[in-house]
């Protein structure tokens, strides 16, 4: 289905991210004090009634901008008014009519756009002459809403629902990945993302921390859903100095909780440093598959046994790592790039796989005849049974008898045996050994 569209516009500090993230019925956007916290597009989908529509936060309209990533913002907010069916033009009830608010509404005219003027932060009720002053900018149709507080948004969405048009069929939805886009600050995230859409999604900007949200946006291809979740620059704790940086890098680790796949990118100039590790290793620990994405290739002086070295390297430097897949690409000429998608699909298959139970035995038998577990206190352990107790990701209980009987390096000799026997390419796999096993120890 294609679902009607709707923007929340307005300056700056008015409340737009407040409003989106109390129709969408969670904190799906940062917010705070300070003004211009949100420049990416938000997007997210609204059930109201019988309605589904996809509702859009933009950053703040500022007409007097002059610097670069102002700009670049400001034509983000152009693009969603272009593509809404709706606008949602947020006033402040606090501050009262700004001129920046005459601008904005000598635009929407111009663009013809059905408007629904909403007064916000109206936290208690108010005589109608206290908000005599919003009627210059050309109607007396408003909402008096808070919120902060959820005052006035019921109202507010059944009118929107009542306006919009109904939702338009389109190619069938039989299957949907979530990727998360994570790594160090200015890796080509953004950049990635815009090339993945085939539009100019997500800002792309040499400031750091340009991006400050993660930020959701779909592509539908082949009756495939994929949601790409473009996240802040990840950087180490004991440098991040500000409350925004830390909401920022909060957001971006839960990003890859959620996400069935992470694209971790680096730089191909810098190559692997300790943060990216550290990354790679969040993404492992929460159960999420990963791909190493070698960003800006096209920079490296090369010759064609180049990759494979920088390959051989990494292997060698990073064993645990042995399972994962290194993809050499640029995200600003689409090296490579094309091919993404599909591995994300792979890999998806490859964190559901199921294994039966004869298959687990039979594997098990060999794999103790080929070799037995080192004894224990003087004694030879047993494992007795194994059983795959759940997907996404993948999970292994091994019955042993005596408990913790079985050391880390046998452990690891099975986990490898299970890799190599049936692939799990790109996808963490837990394995547990325990005499029994009451519940679930592990999930995503």
């Amino acid at each position: 289905m294609i679902y009607p569209k709707v923007a929340i516009i307005g300056r700056p500090n008015v409340g737009k991210s407040t409003l989106f993230n109390r129709m969408v019925k969670g904190r799906n956007a940062i917010v705070g004090a300070e003004a211009g916290i949100t420049r990416d597009r938000h997007d997210a989908f609204v059930f109201w009634k019988t309605k589904k529509f996809q509702i859009m936060d933009t950053g703040g309209i500022e007409p007097t901008a002059s610097l670069d990533l102002d700009l670049l913002m400001q034509k983000q907010v152009e693009l969603a008014l272009n593509e809404a069916e709706l606008v949602l033009f947020l006033l402040d009830g606090k501050f009262g009519v700004h001129p920046t608010d005459k601008i904005i509404a000598q635009s929407l005219r111009r663009k013809k756009k059905k408007v629904l003027w909403v007064i916000n932060k109206v936290d208690v009720p108010r005589l109608e002459p206290d908000l005599y002053e919003f009627y210059e900018l050309g109607t007396d149709a408003f909402y008096y809403i808070s919120a902060e507080h959820a005052l006035g948004i019921e109202q507010l969405l059944d009118d929107i629902v009542e306006g919009l048009p109904e939702s338009k069929e389109e190619e069938k939805i039989e299957e949907e990945v979530k990727i998360a886009l994570v790594g160090r600050p200015n890796v080509g995230k953004s950049t990635l993302v815009n090339k993945l859409l085939g539009q100019e999604r997500c800002l792309v900007s040499p400031e750091a921390l340009t991006t400050r949200d993660a930020i959701d946006t779909y592509l539908v291809r082949d009756h495939v859903l994929f949601t790409l979740i473009d996240t802040a620059g990840i950087r180490k704790r004991n440098k991040v100095n500000t409350d925004l940086e830390f909401y920022a890098t909060t957001r971006s680790e839960k990003a890859i909780k959620r996400a069935d796949v992470a694209f971790l990118l680096i730089d191909a100039e810098d190559g692997i440093v300790e943060q990216d590790l550290k990354i790679a290793n969040s993404a492992i620990e929460a159960g999420t598959s990963l791909m190493i994405l070698v960003n800006k290739w096209d920079l490296i002086h090369k010759d064609t046994k180049t990759a494979q070295e920088f390959e051989k390297d990494f292997r060698y430097k990073y064993p645990q790592f042995h399972w994962v897949p290194l993809i050499f690409l640029s995200a600003l000429t689409g090296q490579r790039v094309h091919k993404l998608l599909d591995m994300s699909l792979g890999i998806l298959e490859e964190r559901r796989k199921r294994l039966t139970g004869d298959v687990l035995k039979l594997f098990l038998e060999r794999k103790l005849e080929e070799l037995s577990p080192p004894f224990y206190r003087g004694k030879k352990p047993r494992i007795s049974k194994l059983s795959q107790m759940d997907v996404s990701p993948p999970l292994f209980y091994f019955k042993t008898n005596p408990i913790n009987s079985i050391k880390d390096s046998y452990k690891q000799y099975l986990q490898n045996a299970l890799r190599d026997e049936f692939g799990f390419r790109a996808t963490p796999l837990k394995c547990v050994f325990r005499k029994t096993i009451h519940h679930r120890p592990y999930h995503s």
